[in-house]
């Protein structure tokens, strides 16, 4: 076993020893052979159209020209490019002739292409002999006209003058370079990706001409002031100008959509001229800008959303007649005073409005038919006037607008959300005819609300949904079945409710802690859910119906009851039902009743039951 062992560990360290004078011989004859080919100069092949990050036609390692010095080759017939790592790590070229225009290249060193003069690229003639050759730092890159295409990144260059007829600027072509000052000719079409990303360009002039400008091509540039985009270009890429100290941007006519964050985080960016053109402005185009105001143009549908999310100091906004819907928090957190929604606008999006505490004046058009989740919510209106035809109102649409005194609904609703005015200014409101249900927390601490009127089409009030205003009174309409769970739940102002005969559910802590005086609950309620009435100390007089079977958990605790008729049919008491019912004197208990807690008049002040002609004591 242990020589078997010793074998196998020779004969592994014999394998390993031929491969590494296999790979030393391969990476000599490599290296002596691509210099030798390079000196006597590289034929490229009939069916190259490029050289891209490695060559593959050459044997060897697969490095197009990996740590070569001074090399010259002529091309058989056109390459329209010479791609990313093309030429990788090169060392001690020579001085660049700057009269001769170069040609970029990457890996962060200053590289450059020669063309010769009588070079005839763009005629379709290809270039006899390119010489590479060092690049000083500082002095500005001039791309010949020899060169279709840029791909290159490289980081000490300040000032790029690129010349015709370049057609395109590669991917990450000049990222993390250190320019200023960039200028671009009419024959450019297309600008890759990332290519000028993390510069201090503070000087950008793009020619007519260009078509695509590629995501985060300019992203980061923070020292860019003054932006033109020119009209040949019709969309404005993913991030392409994202994070840029963009102070005055003007779109020229053309340019037909904004992708996603394409002026994102322009903190300086104050004033933007958008063309006639646009028809799209997409997510968070603009977000985070110091826009004060903007003049979206017709033609434009849809408001993106978080377009102009968090827009400060955005105070107005001019909405076109085509618009169709404004976007989810498009302009949410923004600085706007007024608003005027064009005829046209149908539906409202989730936040769309929502912590605009500066607008106090917004005008809904009769074309409205939705309002998303929250709107509204924190903004600073004071009266709405919904149109007919909404008939959805989002949860929280209005929640915590303070200064809302007064909202006209429309008889096209049939129903108000969950906290749909949570903790607003209302001082009333008239639910319309075709609400069927108020949800929960709809009406919830708006402290201010006094009076209320309810439509006979009203069938439940869901939990919550005036806990903590100030009802003063009210009259829940026939066909209500159900007042749910702390519905109006401390209520201190309410003196007087009158519940309808439909009525089949008081739910638990329906009127805990309020102020009512009486109250007639009538035939058809089964239970009176556990608190329903309790520390309601105003409470002198109850009437309970024949249809009663159960009395909850402290029902009437700690109210000021004086005398109460438990009617026959009744079944179940639970304990502390009448519990410190301090003015409590007499209670008469019915033949049918079942279960009979011993403490259910704990701390009341009863004198005697009588049950079945029995006093218990």
């Amino acid at each position: 076993m242990g020589f078997g062992s010793e074998a196998c560990a020779q004969r592994r360290q014999q394998c390993a020893a031929e491969a590494k004078r296999r790979a030393a011989a391969r990476r000599a004859a490599c290296e002596e052979g691509l210099r030798l080919t390079l000196w006597q100069g590289l034929l490229l092949p009939q069916d190259v159209a490029g050289v891209s990050r490695w060559l593959r036609s050459v044997a060897g390692e697969r490095v197009a020209w990996h740590r070569t010095r001074e090399y010259r080759f002529p091309v058989e017939r056109r390459v329209p490019s010479l791609g990313r790592w093309a030429l990788a790590e090169p060392e001690d070229y020579e001085r660049y002739d700057e009269t001769k225009g170069i040609y970029a290249l990457d890996l962060g060193h200053p590289l450059a292409f020669m063309m010769e003069p009588d070079a005839a690229f763009p005629s379709g003639q290809a270039p006899r002999v390119v010489t590479h050759r060092n690049y000083p730092s500082g002095s500005a890159l001039l791309a010949p006209p020899g060169v279709g295409r840029a791909d290159t990144w490289s980081r000490k260059v300040e000032v790029l003058w690129v010349q015709s007829p370049v057609r395109e600027v590669g991917y990450q072509a000049f990222m993390k370079w250190s320019l200023r000052r960039v200028c671009l000719p009419p024959s450019l079409r297309r600008i890759g990706a990332r290519a000028f990303s993390l510069n201090q360009i503070e000087e950008l002039e793009i020619g007519e001409g260009l078509e695509e400008i590629g995501r985060d091509a300019f992203s980061g540039c923070t020292m860019l002031r003054r932006l033109r985009v020119p009209g040949s270009l019709r969309r404005i890429s993913e991030r392409a100008f994202r994070l840029t100290g963009i102070e005055e941007l003007e779109i020229a006519d053309g340019v037909e959509e904004i992708a996603e964050e394409g002026f994102y985080g322009c903190t300086s960016m104050h004033r933007v001229q958008l063309p006639a053109t646009l028809r799209h402005i997409g997510m968070r185009s603009f977000a985070h800008c110091a826009l004060t105001e903007v003049q979206v143009p017709e033609g434009v549908a849809e408001l993106g959303r978080e377009a102009f999310y968090r827009c400060l100091s955005l105070r107005a906004v001019q909405l076109p007649n085509s618009l169709r819907r404004i976007g989810t928090r498009a302009l949410c957190n923004s600085g706007l005073e007024s608003l005027e929604l064009p005829e046209g606008v149908e539906g409202i999006g989730d936040e769309a409005l929502a912590h605009c505490s500066k607008l106090r004046r917004v005008r809904v058009p009769a074309s409205l038919e939705s309002i998303g989740y929250r709107a509204f919510a924190g903004s600073g209106i004071e009266e709405v006037h919904l149109p007919e035809g909404v008939n959805e109102i989002g949860c929280e649409a209005f929640a915590h607008c303070g200064s809302l005194k007064y909202v006209r609904l429309p008889t096209s609703l049939r129903c108000i959300s969950y906290r749909a005015f949570y903790m607003s200014g209302l001082e009333g409101v008239e639910v319309p005819e075709g609400v069927e249900e108020i949800r929960y927390w709809a009406f919830r601490e708006c402290q201010q609300l006094r009076r209320v009127r309810l439509p006979s089409s009203l069938r439940r009030i869901g939990a919550r949904a005036f806990l903590e205003t100030s009802i003063e009174e009210t009259e829940l309409p026939e066909g209500m079945e159900e007042v749910g769970y702390e519905a109006f739940c401390e209520c201190p102002r309410l003196r007087r409710v009158r519940l309808p005969g439909t009525l089949r559910i008081v739910g638990a802590r329906a009127f805990f802690l309020s102020g009512i005086e009486g109250i007639e609950i009538p035939e058809g309620v089964q239970n009176v859910e556990s608190g329903a009435f309790h520390k309601c100390a105003s409470l002198r007089h109850v009437r309970l119906p024949s249809s009663l079977r159960r009395i909850g958990y402290r029902a009437f605790c700690a109210s000021g009851i004086e005398e109460v008729e438990l009617p026959e049919g009744l079944e179940e008491i639970e304990a502390e039902a009448f519990c410190h019912c301090a003015s409590l004197r007499r209670v008469r208990l019915p033949a049918s009743l079942r279960k009979h807690i011993s403490n259910v008049f704990s701390g009341s002040a009863v004198e005697f039951e009588i049950f079945g002609g029995c006093v218990l004591t």
